[in-house]
């Protein structure tokens, strides 16, 4: 169990959660993106992450599962496509810039899909 646990994200930087088995990690990251029950709060800009529109907590905050179901076959390239779509006007593929946006992000993480 979670308790007291406070931390500004500073734009741009990459962080990692680690700590034993059942310490309550992939707790956390549920919670931060309103996928998990939790008392308390989390904050996101501000403003606490449950009353945000899904698709505005979904431009700042992406989760992917550890374990996915085994029909899920997706390359990394389209996960990452996927985290554009909170952008996207509604029924509109990606842009240009969306293309490139996934490019930078899977050459700034050394990801070879």
């Amino acid at each position: 169990m979670l308790t007291a646990v406070s931390h500004d994200f500073a734009a741009g930087r990459v962080y990692a959660v680690v700590g034993p088995n059942g310490t309550g990690k992939s707790t956390l990251i549920k919670a931060i993106a309103s996928l998990e029950s939790y008392g308390g709060s989390v904050l996101i800009q501000g403003k606490d992450s449950r009353e945000l529109p899904p698709q505005q907590r979904a431009h700042l905050v992406a989760y992917v599962p550890q374990h996915l179901p085994r029909a899920v076959e997706f390359t990394g390239r389209e996960f990452v496509r996927l985290s554009r779509y909170s952008r996207a006007r509604r029924f509109a593929g990606l842009t240009a810039a969306d293309e490139q946006a996934v490019e930078n992000a899977l050459e700034l993480t050394g990801a070879s899909v």
